[in-house]
């Protein structure tokens, strides 16, 4: 029931931190 949530604030962490890195590449 709650496995789904590990899953979605990977997700956003990933997106957050490739939105942040990105001028950096």
């Amino acid at each position: 029931m709650v496995s789904w949530w590990p899953a979605k604030i990977l997700r956003l962490l990933n997106k957050t931190v490739v939105s942040w890195a990105h001028p950096f590449m």
